[in-house]
């Protein structure tokens, strides 16, 4: 388990990259929300290890987690 003392966010955002493969479900869907509004592009680029290129194809994939999140939210009042 992790444990944070006294930690930056930078290093919390390392934690979560080592734990990101192996969380499941909705899970996944929330972290990928609150990566994208509360992280910049360049500590997206540090935390996932990508470029230009790469920051792309990670943020359509955060976004993609984060739509199927919205649209289950949005389903719960019918």
């Amino acid at each position: 388990m992790v444990r944070f003392v006294h930690s930056t966010k930078s290093d919390n955002l390392a934690a979560l990259r080592q734990r990101f493969p192996a969380i499941r479900g909705i899970s996944v869907a929330r972290i990928a929300r609150w990566l994208l509004a509360h992280c910049t592009d360049a500590q997206l680029k540090a935390m996932f290890g990508v470029g230009d290129a790469g920051l792309i194809i990670v943020k359509e994939k955060l976004q993609a987690h984060a739509d199927k999140l919205t649209a289950v939210e949005e389903l719960e009042g019918e």
